[in-house]
């Protein structure tokens, strides 16, 4: 069974992402999901546009335990209108017990800095 710490660590993710105030207009925001599929996680990065809008999301992703370390880095460019949800990149990785766990992602727009979501868990 997978760690408590990690569902309470998922919802904090999708309830308190970091907005940059220059998101306004073309307002996103971005989500991790996990889903515990055998003993893996399967980890969506997604974006909710708020309002029609282009952006680029990165997730990335670093679990280290007993069996290793594992890092991945994907993402990708999506153009949304308002009220839809996108998947930007989606990634299995293992996960035991004791996993340390961090999934970062980043949306922007333009290169500039738009909404970041982050989601770690403990040793």
């Amino acid at each position: 069974m997978y760690n408590a710490k990690l569902v309470l660590a998922a919802f904090m993710s999708l309830a308190v992402p970091t907005i940059a105030a220059a998101g306004g207009d073309n307002a996103v925001l971005p989500m991790i999901e996990l889903r515990h599929i055998d003993g893996s996680l399967e980890i969506v990065g997604k974006a909710l546009a708020l309002s029609d809008s282009n952006v680029s999301g990165e997730l990335v992703i670093n679990r280290s335990g007993q069996a290793g370390t594992v890092s991945s880095q994907q993402g990708g460019t999506l153009e949304l209108i308002a009220g839809q949800v996108a998947n930007i990149a989606k990634v299995n990785v293992s996960y035991a017990d004791g996993d340390k766990l961090d999934v970062t992602l980043i949306l922007s727009r333009d290169g500039i800095f738009v909404a970041r979501s982050i989601l770690s868990t403990e040793e």
